[in-house]
């Protein structure tokens, strides 16, 4: 799964893949066994940056071939959590940013991990995972030392319909996400506790509601939504009420993936002269200021709450990324 998932709401762009199966045939004319022959279109790959000051020439973190995308920070900044395809499938992995060196694995199944958020004690990790058979939000212990913790991850939705993105309230206590377990073909904003119990849904409007973020006060949720038609920025309380738009002045044809930033401000992605660049701005609109620079495409941001550093995703600018067999081969 590539990034951005309009049903989870960072917008996923699903490969278009067309397959062909062959036999291969021993000399003795008897079958050997059969050969998947496929082509995809899909991002050549993607990278990690981080961005140090706004507007400033990002440090790449990740130059594999692959897709990395959807990175987090954990709460004292040390660690960059994303999900990355290096394998073959979407697996979560961690960078330490005081010790460099590989990337780690998190989680090694075959299904596939997605939209890792740790918690504010940065005890948990919560993240989409489909390993057991439908998109659902887990929990697991956050070890960034190891070892592997996924085996002890809990379902805490366990929904028939897809749920995605979760994000935890400042306090620890509830866990925003959407789903389109009531809506299929389009997602609204749900609110549970941390423990997965008494899961309420906050947004009834046509089209998609996702992206849930909250703010570092725990008092407004912010979305996007294409409730007006475009894809634009929404806030409400956390009780689902007081729903309004945010940014009603800006000029951005579309606005996705709001992020709490620095002192207070909302970071998001948006298009601006056919490029994606981060931006972010007061919750009144005023001082917006772009956050990345202006060289290549940018999603999905994601703020340091101790050092004010942004890291997102983008290309890699290493060309077309090789083909990855289902025995992980190249």
């Amino acid at each position: 799964m590539q990034s951005m998932h309009l049903a989870g709401s960072r917008l996923v762009l699903f490969g278009l893949c067309l397959l062909a199966v062959g036999i291969l045939l021993q000399p003795n004319g008897a079958a050997a066994r059969e050969t998947i022959f496929y082509t995809a279109i899909r991002p050549a790959n993607w990278d990690l940056y981080l961005f140090e000051k706004p507007e400033q020439p990002p440090r790449r973190l990740t130059t594999h071939p692959a897709l990395d995308y959807n990175a987090t920070f954990s709460p004292d900044g040390r660690y960059v959590i994303f999900c990355s395809e290096r394998r073959g499938n979407p697996d979560l992995f961690l960078l330490d940013l005081l010790q460099p060196g590989p990337p780690r694995p998190l989680t090694e199944g075959l299904s596939m991990d997605d939209a890792p958020v740790v918690s504010p004690d940065g005890k948990s990790l919560a993240f989409v995972s489909t390993r057991d058979g439908n998109a659902d939000i887990f929990l697991m212990p956050f070890r960034p030392e190891g070892p592997l913790a996924e085996k002890e991850a809990i379902n805490l939705t366990r929904s028939p319909g897809g749920d995605f993105n979760p994000a935890f309230s400042p306090d620890g206590r509830f866990i925003a996400f959407s789903s389109d377990r009531d809506q299929p073909r389009a997602s609204e904003i749900y609110v549970m506790a941390m423990d997965g119990s008494a899961p309420k849904r906050l947004t009834r409007s046509p089209g998609w509601d996702g992206s849930p973020a909250w703010t570092s006060d725990g008092k407004r949720i912010y979305f996007y939504s294409q409730r007006d038609g475009g894809l634009h920025l929404y806030s409400m309380n956390p009780e689902g009420t007081d729903q309004r738009s945010t940014f009603p002045r800006f000029s951005f044809p579309e606005m996705i993936s709001p992020a709490a930033a620095p002192e207070g401000r909302i970071g998001f992605t948006s298009r601006d002269n056919g490029m994606w660049h981060i931006f972010s701005a007061n919750p009144d609109g005023s001082d917006l200021r772009q956050e990345s620079d202006r060289e290549i495409n940018y999603w999905a941001p994601a703020f340091d709450p101790t050092s004010g550093r942004m890291v997102s995703h983008g290309p890699g600018r290493r060309g077309e990324a090789p083909v990855i067999l289902a025995d992980g081969k190249r």
